[in-house]
């Protein structure tokens, strides 16, 4: 009785997938953002809290936020931008950080 099996040595050079097939994610949207004539970039950003509690967090932006600006954060909803300020960075000489300081929107 004959196999239902498929022949796999008819293949010949056939390989298993490997790294150098996949595609770079990171490339691939940079390549994107570059032909639409943006460049993502990481801003930071400070969520200031109703409470007075705040925390940093990033997100990849085409250009950086203007004051009014809404922004949305999975799992912390819109958050409006108020305005930046930059931070001074340790060691000296090295290049102060910009933040964009925002607001639960209303």
């Amino acid at each position: 009785m004959r196999s239902r099996g498929t022949d796999f040595t008819s293949l010949g050079d056939a390989r298993e997938p490997s790294r150098e097939d996949g595609l770079d994610v990171g490339e691939l949207a940079k390549t994107n953002a570059d032909t639409l004539g943006r460049a993502l970039a990481a801003r930071r950003l400070e969520l200031v809290f109703p409470d007075g509690r705040w925390s940093i967090d990033e997100k990849q932006l085409c250009s950086p936020p203007s004051e009014g600006d809404v922004v949305v954060f999975d799992g912390y909803g819109d958050w409006r931008i108020q305005g930046s300020e930059r931070v001074g960075a340790k060691p000296r000489g090295k290049r102060s950080r910009e933040f964009f300081v925002c607001a639960p929107a209303a």
